[in-house]
C-alpha cells in the first residue's frame, strides 16, 4: 500500500527559495543603452604660476589668479631677482686726508709751522666751503697745526678732520628686466595705496634699500607715488629711481653712454646696448643746475684742485678724486665733504661716492657721451641761464 505524500507551504518554502537563486544565478543578456554626449570631467588647478591666456587644461583660480591678477597689473611676484655686485669695496679708500674748515668767516694761513706758533699769518683765506688735503699733523704747546698741499698751514682750532662717506654702486652682469629705486630717506613707512590718507602697509624701508618698481601715479594732491610691492607705495621724495632704457640717445654713434636723470638723482651707464652700472648722484642745486644736452667727456685728472674767488661766493677744495669734465667747469667727481647723494648739492657737477668716481673713471674714456635730462621738465634748458659750473 503506497503512502499520499501531502506538501504543506513550510515544505515548500525551501524549495522556493532554491529556485529564486537559481534564477538570479544564470547569465542573462544585457544590452548597454549607447552614450554619446561629452565625458565631463572637472580640470584640476593650475600650477601657482601667471596665466595670461587660458591654459585649457587646467583651471587658473586660487593662487594662480592671484598671481595673474598682479601681472596685469605689472607686478611680479615674487620680485624677479637682479645679477649684480656692488662696486668694489676698495675703490672707496683714497690715499688723502682731508680736513674741513668748520670756522665760520676768514681764516689765518700760515707760511711756515714756526709762523703757526707764533701767530704771524702770511695770508687771509676768505669764507666759504674750505677742504685741505693735509700731509701732516703737528702739536706744538698743546696747539694742533695742519700742513696742506700748497706747503702752508692751519691751525687746527679752525679745521676738523673728515672722512669720506661710503656708498657702493650697483654694477650689473645683466640688464634688469624691471625699473627699480633706491630709496632716499632713513626710514619711511609704505602705504597701502598712493596717498597720505590711506593706511600703511606696516612695512618701513631704510635708506639705500633697493625695491622694484612696478608703476607710479599722482595723488589728487599732486604728490608722485612709486609702487615698490604688492601692497606698498612711497612718495616721490623718499626715493631715487632708475629707468631703464638701453636704446642709444640721438646722437650717440658708438654706444657707450652716460644717463643723468636729473629729477631722480641717479646715473646709469650703457654699453652694447646693456645697463652695466647705475648709481646715486648729487647734481646742481638752483640756480646751479647740472645743464641738461647730450655732451662729451673732454679731460680728466685723477685728482684735482678746485676752487673759485668771485663777489659772492668762495671755496676751495684739494685732491677732488677721479675728475671727469663734460661740460665746461662741470665733471664727474668723487665727494668727501658731504653725504647727501640722492638730492641735489652741487654747484653743476656730478657728486659720486668715491667707490663709485673710480669705477666711471676705468670704465669711461675721452670722448665718451654724456645724456642728461629731466623727466620733469622742471630744470632750465636756456643755456643763457648757466654758468661754467662748479663742485
Amino acid at each position: 500500500m503506497k503512502t499520499k505524500l501531502t506538501l504543506t507551504p513550510i515544505n515548500c518554502l525551501p524549495a522556493l527559495l532554491l529556485a529564486v537563486l537559481l534564477f538570479l544565478l544564470t547569465p542573462l543578456p544585457v544590452q548597454a543603452e549607447e552614450y554619446t554626449g561629452p565625458l565631463e570631467f572637472p580640470a584640476p588647478l593650475c600650477m601657482p604660476d601667471v596665466y595670461l591666456y587660458d591654459p585649457q587644461d587646467c583651471l587658473p583660480l586660487g593662487a594662480a589668479q592671484t598671481l595673474t591678477d598682479l601681472a596685469r597689473d605689472g607686478i611680479h611676484y615674487p620680485p624677479r631677482p637682479m645679477a649684480y655686485t656692488r662696486t668694489p669695496w676698495d675703490y672707496g679708500t683714497v690715499d688723502y686726508l682731508y680736513a674741513r674748515v668748520q670756522t665760520e668767516g676768514p681764516i689765518n694761513i700760515y707760511g711756515s709751522l714756526e709762523s703757526a706758533r707764533s701767530f704771524s699769518p702770511s695770508r687771509v683765506m676768505p669764507d666759504g666751503m674750505r677742504v685741505f688735503s693735509y700731509s701732516q699733523r703737528a702739536e706744538s704747546d698743546g696747539q694742533v697745526y695742519y700742513r696742506f698741499k700748497s706747503g702752508e698751514w692751519v691751525w687746527g682750532g679752525d679745521v676738523s678732520r673728515i672722512t669720506a662717506p661710503r656708498y657702493e654702486g650697483m654694477v650689473f652682469h645683466e640688464t634688469p628686466r624691471d625699473d627699480f629705486i633706491f630709496v632716499n630717506s632713513i626710514e619711511f613707512p609704505g602705504y597701502t595705496a598712493p596717498a597720505y590718507s590711506a593706511p600703511q602697509s606696516g612695512n618701513v624701508f631704510r635708506r639705500y634699500d633697493i625695491l622694484p618698481l612696478y608703476g607710479t601715479r599722482e595723488d589728487s594732491a599732486g604728490t608722485l607715488w612709486y609702487r615698490v610691492g604688492v601692497n606698498d607705495w612711497l612718495p616721490e621724495h623718499t626715493v631715487a629711481a632708475v629707468m631703464i632704457n638701453t636704446t642709444p640717445p640721438e646722437g650717440v654713434d658708438n654706444n657707450r653712454w652716460i644717463e643723468l636723470n636729473l629729477f631722480e638723482q641717479t646715473m646709469m651707464v650703457y654699453e652694447d646696448g646693456e645697463l652695466v652700472f647705475a648709481t646715486l648722484v648729487s647734481t646742481g642745486v638752483e640756480p646751479y643746475y647740472t645743464q641738461p644736452g647730450l655732451f662729451q667727456i673732454y679731460q680728466r685728472k685723477e685728482t684735482e684742485d678746485m676752487t673759485i674767488s668771485v663777489e659772492s661766493e668762495f671755496y676751495y677744495l684739494e685732491d677732488v678724486p677721479y675728475t671727469q669734465y663734460f661740460d665746461q667747469a662741470r665733471a664727474f667727481h668723487g665727494i668727501y665733504w658731504h653725504q647727501f647723494l640722492g638730492y641735489v648739492r652741487s654747484r653743476g657737477c656730478v657728486n659720486l661716492s668715491i667707490a663709485d668716481a673710480r669705477w666711471l673713471w676705468e670704465w669711461a674714456q675721452d670722448g665718451d657721451w654724456v645724456y642728461i635730462w629731466d623727466p620733469s621738465g622742471m630744470t632750465p634748458t636756456d643755456p643763457s641761464l648757466y654758468t661754467s659750473g662748479g663742485p
